[in-house]
């Protein structure tokens, strides 16, 4: 926590007396060897009191035996504290733990101690209330009134005070030989800040009077995801993405401004890429490193550039390029990461199997299709080979997949020409098993790969001439299913434990013969069908 928000609390404390709530107040704790922490937030659910403290000054992972039986909070606070590395000041419903120092206590003696009073104004000369005023260095600190005012003691003429509140710049003034302190702090908007709502079209947002909403390169990079759309969920408002597969090359979210604005099957928002209209596929497989801001326009006003193409609103990405007097910067990025199942079914074994299709043929009008000896030999495990128990999750299916991403980016400048260049490579695992298995039959193992290539060249030519030159390709290479991942799923969902082996007693993949179609295929078209 800040040191200004402590302070803050401490100024605006209330009028109510502290002395008669923590003599009337008493508690019980039990605790062994738990952590600092652990205690005062017991303290904390059990009565009023809030805790406050800087992190350097309580070691909170310090455990400690506390044992009161209705007693005030001081006297379990004399358990747990260290009395010669902590102190604490309570404040109403309030308790602040302060860090002993005796060498700068000892210093402080010895200082040309005064009171420095001051007024804090915004550029309009108006009072600033409640303004942070803070001896740097120090917990000495006060806030202004309802008239800009403060006062602060035990300064002396080295002191530097730290002038601070919220949408305002920190200012730093040193005390010398000032009597009263004036100061005047100077706002800190973002309005400034400069957007891109078209092809070269840049607007401050103090000058936009659409909707937009905009995000940069550090915030895209932070999720380790495969593709630039599900890097966006949950980071910009009015964006609604729906992720409808985890399928490895083809997991990307759709995406909708402020819902849907249109009808028909095109329901999707405008996708422009450094100024040219793209498709949601290429949009999805742009590398996140490559790219400089992504600017969604959620309205009329905002999206009147684009006419009837941004009825569903329009996301503007715009691609990293090279500075103007940039000396040669060379950036590299690696990350790993691993997606598992957040929930799978769980099927009955094969004994309770036998007897749910047994039922079910009885109440068909059928014979039960295992008689006693069949589920006889069910229940021993006799027949493996007749009678197999195969937990097709289990044998299908990994409980991991890994994914590896690596970029690197050349950008800098000379006199006429500012460039960038960037490479990727991208590779998603799947949760297929028996990778060496499918090579060995296939040549492949299930995968999805992608090679990013991005060169952006900007050449003054002369003083009236520009030419800009944007190269970007990609390479992809999949793997797996040619009917979908999706088959997949929906095969394991409706093959019976029983149905067949996974391998024959030779080591060769089973035969499965379908009851219905008359066809018979092999276990490995299950995963490589078609």
């Amino acid at each position: 926590m800040k040191l200004t928000t402590l302070l803050l609390v401490i100024s605006m404390g209330t009028c109510y007396s502290s002395i008669s709530y923590s003599q009337s107040t008493r508690i019980s704790v039990d605790f062994k060897g738990e952590t600092i922490k652990q205690v005062l937030s017991e303290i904390e659910k059990k009565s009023e009191y809030v805790f406050f403290y800087l992190d350097d000054v309580l070691d909170v992972n310090r455990k400690v035996t506390v044992s009161a039986k209705n007693e005030t909070v001081e006297n379990i606070l004399k358990q747990v504290l260290n009395p010669k590395t902590n102190s604490y000041l309570v404040s109403d419903r309030q308790i602040y733990i302060l860090k002993k120092n005796h060498q700068n206590t000892s210093v402080k003696t010895k200082k040309q101690q005064r009171e420095i009073k001051g007024k804090v104004t915004d550029e309009n000369g108006e009072p600033v209330v409640n303004a942070n005023v803070v001896e740097k260095g120090t917990t000495n600190g006060t806030v202004t009134d309802e008239e800009g005012l403060f006062t602060l003691e035990d300064c002396d003429n080295n002191s530097v005070l730290q002038v601070s509140f919220i949408g305002y710049k920190t200012l730093e003034i040193l005390v010398g030989d000032l009597g009263f302190i004036e100061v005047e702090l100077e706002s800190e908007s973002i309005l400034d800040e400069v957007v891109v709502v078209g092809m070269n079209i840049r607007q401050t947002k103090r000058s936009l009077t659409g909707a937009m909403s905009q995000i940069e390169t550090k915030e895209l990079k932070q999720s380790p995801v495969a593709n630039l759309n599900n890097a966006l969920a949950g980071r910009l408002p009015g964006l609604i993405s729906v992720q409808s597969t985890g399928e490895p090359g083809n997991d990307q979210s759709n995406l909708y401004i402020r819902g849907i604005g249109t009808y028909g099957s095109n329901t999707a928002p405008l996708i422009v890429v450094d100024g040219l209209p793209r498709g949601q596929g290429s949009f999805s497989q742009i590398d996140p490193n490559e790219v400089e801001s992504v600017s969604i326009l959620k309205d009329a006003s905002s999206s009147a550039l684009y006419g009837i193409q941004g009825a569903n609103g329009v996301i503007v990405v715009t691609t990293k390029r090279g500075s103007a007097n940039q000396k040669t910067a060379i950036d590299f990025t690696g990350q790993f990461s691993s997606a598992r199942p957040i929930r799978l079914p769980e099927y009955m074994d094969l004994y309770n199997s036998a007897l749910y299709y047994n039922e079910n043929d009885t109440n068909m009008g059928l014979s039960p299709r295992f008689n006693e000896s069949a589920l006889q030999s069910i229940r021993e495990g006799t027949e493996p080979y007749l009678y197999p128990d195969v937990n097709w999750l289990d044998e299908i299916l990994r409980d991991q997949a890994n994914q590896s991403q690596y970029n690197v980016n050349i950008s800098g400048s000379s006199d006429h020409v500012r460039y960038f260049a960037s490479g990727s490579y991208l590779n998603q695992g799947t949760l297929l098993n028996h990778g060496d298995v499918f090579k060995a039959n296939y040549g492949l193992s299930p995968k999805f790969d992608r090679y990013n290539f991005r060169s952006n060249i900007d050449i003054n030519a002369t003083k009236r001439l520009d030419v800009q030159i944007d190269l970007a390709g990609r390479l992809e290479q999949r793997a797996g299913p040619s009917s979908g991942f999706g088959h997949v799923f929906s095969a394991i969902s409706l093959l019976p434990r029983f149905a067949m082996p996974l391998f024959n007693p030779d080591g060769s993949l089973a035969r499965f013969i379908h009851e219905y179609e008359n066809r018979t295929s092999f276990s490995g078209l299950v995963f490589f069908s078609g």
